[in-house]
């Protein structure tokens, strides 16, 4: 803060300073007593007004706080800028940016030299990505103090981001050249940012000039490696950039980017579609070579099977499978699981495995041994886990439950067995069941935080939630003892808390959980601020400009995205089923789990001021059901902030831009509706999913077209429909008549424009050989329209709960 003004005598100034002092060593009773001495001197002056409400509002008496810091700016007549700082203050501990960035820029209009007011405006700004005001700010900061070295640098990031980079370059030399780099790894750091930019400006032979220069300053060396080869690829000089990554590859012979830059420094292609069979022989000559020189790396015996075709394939699978056989190592399927895309190495594999299983079992070792010694027999207990999940990638779920089966009659102390038959049992819709065998390996190792985890998953999935909240607590609580998986922001588990609970119809308690993982990321948004001086201090600018471009994308993480899907399917839920949601959202059991939950809840203890210990009793959650989100007045608009997050951040995750149409149908908001559904025709044109809302976009527009909706939805219709309805879906009936989800999305078109229903209800018994996906879909179609499908769906899925009589 900026010291008191006239007509302060010298002991009040001095206690003003001991309140910023004291504030800042957040000791608020000391604060507010030396505000309150000085107040009482002076009970109209602004800046202490001020401090006294930031202090106050420090202790949760917020409107108070505010009340105060607003006296003192009427008391000062608006012109204070301690008044302006300590709002703005106030407004960026209640995340209110914008407020917060035209209070500081009021404090500079009548303090126009405080450095540490333009400090705080520039992290703002930074924070909010206003990159114009952060160059103003930065640039003015600078002419204040131009021999402050690290006003330079802070300058020149601010050019980086805003897109300068020549003269963020420009700076960067200026600060070079006035900066005490004396210590070797920030001078590294300097200069390698500036190698980045370089690098970024797309100037491959700059970079490489520069890295020579630099050769004897910089310390990361991994870094100046990666950026050599890279260079030498983009300037096609292949020899030298093999060389830079062989010498990668005596660093880390496990890394797969080392290995595709390899590739195509030595003219090849990592896809064997490209490439012709004399390429493909000069790249397993190589990886021979590197095999040579690397003879216990794992991942120069597997990418050779990429490309190997044919009996070469079959040879080099054999050498690579019998290793992990042998030595018992449980990722074999892991390791080879990629190639299961390509239907003529399946079935070699496939070939040979049931070779291995055949010799097993008759001699006791595998075929064409090199000693008449037998194997251990952990290799046919390895061969027979790994036919298992052969059989459950092809989606023959019987055989893989024999090969399981067997397995566990072979070792019945197994974990990794139970762990797969309980995935088994997932993929063929038993969740109930797969959820006993997840909690049974679990009971095998209780101290085993993975297995914890897999059973918590798989209660939840079975919506036997009390049940997963139980197991969890095992690795979920505090020093306490207090159940903090919120604290922990522990997304997958909100995740799939809030599915079970949308599964259950609680859709209250659904939305509480999605909107905590929605809480999580805006609160790793809002830890971004507490780097924005440490980094440019410290001198870690590559990682901090990494940092703001993944903060820039934080919302495309899975967990987001899953949230944000779920999020929406909830509020459309809410919306179609009305106020019967109410009725299930909280049960009585649940009223009981709760108050048991909260009976758990071990009372926390502090230090007070005198050194002793006093409980805290933990905050009352608010909202423990989630009525406040599922009675919002309009759910249809909260559902659209996750949906513009979503077509913003997962532009390409079809299912979002699905529920996008739902939407935007309901609002009958057609331009944006057409405008997803091109996008989605663009990720999967032959989606049945998308199919359908296609259709019951092209029924509801047709109904209700005006002229404002014409001049944007009809030149995009018109690319893929020409208007004839009928037309269109039998068109895709008869190019994807096989499939069943199909058959299921042609069915409600039919049912839609009310045609033939027994031409309906034939397509969606027709469910042979359709996945559990898409026999849910049809399922629930066919409970739509008063068709019971669960003997259909029983044939196909016995075990699935969901089809259970």
């Amino acid at each position: 803060m900026t010291n008191v003004r006239e007509p302060f005598a010298t002991h009040y100034v001095q206690l003003f300073q001991s309140i910023v002092k004291f504030y800042e060593t957040k000791n608020f009773k000391k604060a507010l007593k030396a505000a309150d001495e000085i107040l009482a001197k002076y009970p109209a002056h602004s800046d202490t007004l001020a401090m006294k409400g930031l202090v106050i509002k420090a202790t949760g008496k917020v409107e108070e706080g505010y009340n105060l810091v607003k006296e003192g700016l009427m008391n000062s007549k608006f012109s204070s800028g301690i008044c302006w700082h300590v709002m703005g203050l106030m407004y960026r501990d209640d995340k209110n940016h914008e407020q917060a960035i035209k209070a500081y820029m009021n404090a500079l209009r009548y303090d126009t030299q405080n450095i540490k007011i333009m400090n705080d405006l520039a992290c703002m700004q930074m924070h909010v990505r206003d990159y114009k005001g952060l160059l103003q700010t930065r640039h003015k900061v600078l002419q204040l103090k131009p021999g402050m070295s690290g006003h330079w640098i802070s300058y020149a990031v601010a050019q980086h981001m805003a897109g300068d980079r020549q003269k963020a370059l420009v700076t960067i030399d200026g600060f070079i050249s006035i900066g005490d780099l004396s210590n070797p790894y920030e001078l590294s750091e300097v200069l390698l940012y500036k190698n980045s930019i370089i690098q970024e400006i797309g100037n491959p032979e700059g970079t490489l000039k520069h890295l020579k220069e630099i050769e004897n300053k910089h310390r990361d060396p991994i870094y100046v490696l990666e950026t050599r080869a890279k260079c030498e690829l983009q300037l096609k000089r292949n020899q030298e950039a093999k060389q830079t990554y062989q010498a990668l590859l005596q660093l880390n012979s496990e890394n797969h980017a080392y290995h595709a830059g390899y590739q195509q420094a030595c003219g090849l292609s990592n896809s064997t579609t490209s490439c012709s069979d004399d390429q493909i022989q000069s790249l397993l000559n190589h990886y021979d070579e590197l095999l040579v020189q690397y003879p216990k790396s794992a991942v120069i015996k597997r990418i050779p099977l990429n490309f190997a075709t044919g009996q070469e394939f079959k040879n080099r699978l054999d050498k690579f499978v019998r290793t992990y056989l042998s030595k018992t190592i449980p990722s074999l399927f892991s390791a080879i699981r990629s190639l299961y895309s390509d239907p003529s190495k399946v079935e070699m594999i496939q070939e040979l495995f049931s070779s291995y299983e055949s010799s097993l079992i008759d001699q006791g070792q595998l075929p064409n041994a090199d000693s008449s010694q037998k194997d251990a027999p952990s290799t046919l207990l390895w061969t027979l886990t790994f036919m298992a999940h052969h059989h459950d990638k092809l989606s023959n779920h019987e055989k893989a439950m024999q090969y399981v089966n067997r397995a566990i009659e072979h070792t019945p102390t197994l974990i990794e067995l139970y762990q797969l038959k309980a995935k088994l049992y997932k993929h063929v819709g038993a969740y109930g069941l797969a959820a006993d065998q997840a909690e049974l390996a679990r009971q095998c190792d209780l101290a085993d935080r993975h297995l914890n985890t897999k059973s918590v998953k798989y209660l939840l999935r079975a919506d036997r939630v009390q049940e997963a909240r139980i197991v969890f607590y095992n690795f979920a609580k505090d020093m306490e003892g207090n159940f903090n998986a919120h604290d922990m922001q522990c997304m997958w588990y909100e995740n799939r808390l809030g599915e079970s609970h949308l599964r259950l119809k609680k859709y209250g308690q659904a939305l509480k959980q999605f909107h905590n993982v929605k809480d999580h990321i805006e609160e790793m948004v809002d830890d971004q601020f507490d780097f924005h001086q440490y980094s440019l201090r410290k001198l870690v600018l590559r990682s901090y400009v990494e940092m703001l471009r993944w903060e820039d994308k934080i919302k495309s993480i899975h967990f987001y995205v899953r949230a944000a899907k779920n999020a929406i399917r909830t509020y459309l839920l809410i919306i179609k089923s009305g106020d019967s949601c109410k009725e299930t959202n909280k049960t009585a059991q649940d009223l009981v789990d709760l108050e048991e939950n909260k009976k758990s809840q071990k009372p926390k203890k502090k230090k007070n001021e005198e050194g002793g210990e006093e409980e805290v009793l933990p905050k009352k959650p608010q909202d423990d059901f989630g009525e406040l989100l599922m009675n919002v007045q309009d759910p249809l608009a909260q559902a659209e902030k996750f949906v513009l997050d979503l077509i913003k951040f997962a532009n390409d995750d079809l299912q979002g831009h699905l529920l996008a149409i739902e939407l935007y149908l309901m609002k009958r908001d057609y331009q944006n509706a057409i405008r997803s559904i091109v996008r989605a025709r663009e990720l999967d044109l032959e989606n049945a999913e998308l199919h359908y809302w296609t259709c019951r976009f092209a029924h509801e527009y047709g109904a209700n077209k005006n002229e404002k909706d014409q001049e944007v939805v009809d030149p995009l219709m018109v690319t893929f429909m020409n208007g004839d309805l009928n037309k269109y879906n039998q068109d895709y009936i008869e190019r994807n008549g096989k499939r069943y989800g199909a058959k299921v999305s042609v069915a409600k078109v039919m049912h839609l424009l009310e045609q033939d229903e027994q031409r309906v209800v034939s397509l969606i018994k027709d469910c042979g050989g359709a996945s559990l996906e898409e026999c849910l879909r049809g399922f629930e179609f066919g409970n739509e329209i008063g068709i019971n499908l669960g003997e259909e769906m029983r044939r196909e899925y016995p075990l699935a709960d969901v089809f259970r009589v």
